[in-house]
């Protein structure tokens, strides 16, 4: 009887444990997907309020590792939004940029800031292999050399990185394309 009674104490300690495992494993994934749903609603919010609404944001998959405090982005696609209808106090740019990034890596600060605040503060960037093509999307008033131009990337890099302040950013290869064809007339 002593025996059974041992028998049942370490099969009912042995499953709660179990138990205890799985809903602990349960909890830690799904907390883990809407940490990353978060952070990619947060991102798509801040590009889009950013560009007043020009640019359009996708991606494939998002994934956090809480412990590491990353978060990797693939496939992100940032284009012109071709519902986009231009105002006098937005218009369509001359320039616009199409970008195609297969992964995006970024260290966050908080995944708890993410979770509860929805906040999202990135303390380094990771872009690997973009595929930037700049676009003609309207014809300037007055011709400006392509080092002008090129430079619009740069300063949208800039406000995006002093947005966000990101302490380190980094670009793995890459390539850069410019189709000088205006793409739309502006109304």
């Amino acid at each position: 009887m002593a025996k059974q009674v041992k028998l049942s104490k370490r099969l009912w300690i042995l499953g709660s444990i179990s138990l205890f495992i799985f809903v602990a494993f349960f909890s830690y994934t799904k907390i883990r997907k809407h940490g990353a749903d978060i952070a990619g609603k947060i991102i798509l919010e801040i590009i889009k309020k950013e560009s007043n609404n020009y640019y359009q944001i996708s991606y494939e998959k998002v994934e956090v590792s809480i412990y590491e405090r990353k978060l990797r982005i693939r496939n992100l696609l940032m284009q012109p939004d071709s519902l986009f209808e231009a105002t006098a106090a937005d218009p369509i740019p001359v320039n616009s940029f199409s970008i195609l990034i297969p992964e995006v890596n970024l260290r966050f600060e908080s995944f708890l800031a993410i979770f509860f605040k929805e906040e999202l503060k990135i303390v380094s960037l990771k872009i690997v292999d973009p595929a930037i093509t700049m676009l003609r999307t309207n014809e300037p008033d007055k011709k400006r050399p392509f080092s002008l131009e090129a430079g619009d990337l740069y300063l949208i890099i800039s406000q995006y990185l002093k947005l966000f302040k990101i302490e380190t950013f980094n670009i793995e290869d890459g390539s850069f394309a410019f189709d000088k064809t205006p793409q739309i007339k502006d109304s």
